[in-house]
């Protein structure tokens, strides 16, 4: 997923707000990882793993961001 904005919320610093993030999957992307489903049907879990960076501006260095987990394909 991919998505770029310049209109940035102000939160003071050290504060907190909130801030939605509008992103897109690339269609190639989509398309291997519906491949992999097709290929793992008989799993009963699959792991991921979530990648971002944010970048607040050009002063400061990226926020780089990796969250990994597993999600169950039964009930």
């Amino acid at each position: 997923m991919t998505g770029v904005s310049n209109q940035l919320p102000v939160i003071d610093a050290y504060g907190e707000g909130n801030v939605t993030l509008t992103a897109s999957v690339d269609l190639f992307s989509s398309i291997g990882f519906i491949t992999d489903l097709i290929r793992n049907q008989g799993k009963e879990k699959i792991s991921y793993i979530f990648e971002a960076k944010l970048d607040a501006e050009a002063l400061y260095p990226p926020i780089r961001i990796t969250k990994m987990g597993v999600v169950s394909l039964t009930r």
